[in-house]
């Protein structure tokens, strides 16, 4: 008897409202025991993820982290959705407003927490060494700043790091190591050298990419409005053609140890490998980290006479063709400096 109530209660079609009723109670109640709220706040919205890490740790992590109240609906969960053996390891980040289903999501498709770090150009080695050490979320392996060590690490062969990663934004997971991180701004700077280079401009005075890269990096400190940046190469250029020496005030200064901010004719007559006052050649490495910009500007100069420029005290530069016309702008508009 109870037999054929069941079969009219899913057969017979007096039923089908029932049916249809006891379905969505049914759906209703499994979304509500199932797909619940996390309960995020200060102290548990971040957490981390150990390699080997099972999933009755994780559910319990997150029970004693009171990110969830009951630990056999997040359980059957995961087995529902079939994520039960697919927890990845990382530092996570759970945000207002995410679920249960959020929360397998994100642990078992590995999506991590990025961070950034910025490398600026115009900055030394040194300077992105000293800020990837002030990073909390970075792996330090290096503990001092030992150019051959880390160039040895980072499997590049150069004579020196100054100036082997690309001036850009970095989004990177905590633990990236430095290493990791430098050889991939290595990488990055590698790709858009290559670039520049394949599209460069014919006999140029650079015997090789690197070359380019120490014209690049002396550009990038001259000037502040990327728009001069191919007028400045023209100049340099021009210079090396004739044997000039390039008399930049950065490489100066880059020579310098502990420099106060005011560069004097001692300075300029001191020499050292960087001096192009001293030296006629391009200095033996570049002095800084640079941007597409510059480089694009040292292998595609503009066709220019002049030979000297000289700053016009609002970060421009007046360009001159002959030596005359240079000391004139020079005593124009460094007297205008000197009165600010």
């Amino acid at each position: 008897m109870q037999k054929n109530k069941l079969l009219a209660f899913l057969f017979d079609k007096h039923y089908v409202f029932y049916r249809i009723t006891f379905v969505l109670i049914f759906i209703l109640l499994s979304i509500h025991l199932l797909f619940f709220k996390v309960n995020i706040n200060e102290n548990n919205q971040d957490f981390e993820i150990a390699e080997g890490s099972t999933l009755n740790s994780v559910i319990k992590m997150f029970y004693d982290n009171e990110l969830i109240t009951s630990t056999w609906r997040f359980k059957t969960l995961f087995y529902i959705t079939g994520n039960q053996n697919k927890i990845k390891k990382g530092s996570y980040r759970i945000n207002s407003g995410d679920n249960s289903v959020d929360l397998i999501r994100m642990i078992t498709q590995g999506l991590e927490t990025t961070h950034a770090i910025t490398f600026v150009e115009g900055q030394t080695m040194q300077q992105i060494f000293n800020l990837i050490k002030k990073n909390p979320n970075i792996k330090q392996t290096v503990d001092e700043f030992d150019e051959e060590k880390i160039l040895k690490l980072m499997n590049v062969e150069a004579k020196s790091l100054e100036g082997l990663v690309y001036a850009d934004t970095y989004y990177f997971t905590k633990n990236t190591t430095d290493i990791e991180l430098l050889k991939t701004a290595h990488s990055h700077l590698d790709k858009k050298l290559k670039l520049a280079w394949n599209h460069r401009k014919q006999n140029l005075p650079y015997e090789n990419q690197y070359e380019a890269l120490i014209m690049a990096s002396i550009i990038e400190k001259e000037v502040v409005f990327y728009d001069e940046a191919s007028e400045v190469s023209g100049v340099f250029v021009n210079r090396l053609n004739m044997g000039m020496p390039l008399q930049s005030d950065p490489t100066v200064i880059y020579g310098i140890k502990k420099f106060d901010g005011n560069i004097r004719k001692k300075d300029l007559r001191k020499d050292h490998p960087h001096n192009t006052y001293t030296r006629k050649e391009l200095p033996p490495t570049p002095i800084c980290i640079v941007s597409y910009q510059s480089i694009n500007a040292a292998l595609n100069p503009a066709k220019t006479d002049a030979l000297y420029f000289v700053s016009m005290g609002n970060h421009r530069h007046k360009f001159s063709v002959t030596l005359e016309e240079h000391n004139k702008a020079v005593n124009i508009f460094q007297r205008k400096i000197k009165k600010k």
